[in-house]
């Protein structure tokens, strides 16, 4: 069983933005109505209710190089997830560089 994907509407605009890809760009290579894709981007914070949906943009995002790691908790800064570009082998080190300075 696959544990349940945590998708919000900035996580969706940030990441979509982040790799340059316009809003209709996205919703037809994920699968969606355009209309759909605005309504979540637009609810800001609010999870996405259908995990349909939430699947198909967390596999679209990952398809396209963008990297969401979820948080175990909040840190105080950011929100309950870290976006990455395509590309960007910070999702491993960042956590690396924070172990090393606590050290």
């Amino acid at each position: 069983m696959n544990p349940k994907i945590q998708m919000t509407g900035r996580l969706i605009a940030a990441g979509r933005t982040l790799a340059g890809i316009s809003q209709e760009d996205f919703a037809s290579f994920v699968g969606l109505p355009v209309e759909s894709l605005c309504q979540m981007e637009a609810k800001g914070s609010a999870w996405i209710d259908s995990q349909e949906n939430a699947e198909r943009i967390s596999q679209g995002l990952d398809q396209i190089g963008i990297v969401v790691r979820r948080r175990d908790r909040w840190l105080g800064r950011g929100g309950p997830a870290q976006i990455y570009p395509p590309g960007c082998k910070a999702s491993g080190a960042i956590g690396e560089r924070r172990r090393q300075r606590r050290l």
